[in-house]
């Protein structure tokens, strides 16, 4: 399944993409290894994030060296897609809130597409690797967001045009990240 089978008709999105010189599945694996240390601007834009929760003086960390998926599972993003040229993370949550609103999380693919409950929006986000036509891959980062009500619609849209360009830094910078690495391993 797709990114796009889980959220095809987004009402935000945003797709990156980058040429790697290795194999799609080396690409994607690379992807999912990469740590906050290795984007540039991670960790003082996820800081700048957490602001209203450090002020609240609730405990924020960014010196993790686990890789970025791992941390995204710890507040509950749920891994839909784990192939080996293809992983999607979902979860939803009313990201304009200064604590992001996270909800829950989901147990499966089917509560995710399931959910509706008014005032959220759903979110997926991942990598997908194809080869390239001189050899290598192209990698692929696509983020999906669907309100489910005209209201959490209206507010995430505000939200984006805030964060869409820094979280396209972010996604840039994991993209070549993703490259070095994948780059610098066995084929």
């Amino acid at each position: 399944m797709r990114i796009a089978d889980i959220l095809p008709d987004p009402d935000r999105w945003s797709r990156h993409v980058i040429t790697v010189d290795a194999a799609p599945g080396r690409t994607v694996e690379a992807a999912c290894a990469v740590t906050p240390g290795e984007i540039r601007l991670f960790r003082p834009l996820m800081v700048a994030r957490a602001l209203p929760a450090l002020v609240a003086g609730r405990r924020v960390s960014m010196d993790s060296d686990e890789p970025v998926l791992d941390l995204a599972a710890r507040v509950g993003f749920r891994r839909l897609v784990d192939e080996r040229t293809e992983v999607v993370i979902a979860h939803a949550g009313r990201y304009w809130r200064p604590g992001g609103g996270l909800h829950r999380g989901f147990a499966s693919l089917d509560e995710f597409l399931a959910f509706d409950e008014p005032g959220w929006v759903k979110l997926a986000a991942g990598f997908h690797a194809f080869a390239g036509n001189g050899g290598g891959s192209q990698l692929v980062t696509e983020t999906r967001v669907r309100a489910t009500n005209a209201a959490a619609r209206t507010a995430f849209g505000a939200y984006w045009l805030m964060i869409n360009r820094p979280a396209g830094w972010i996604r840039n910078g994991w993209l070549r990240a993703a490259r070095r690495r994948a780059e610098s391993g066995p084929a």
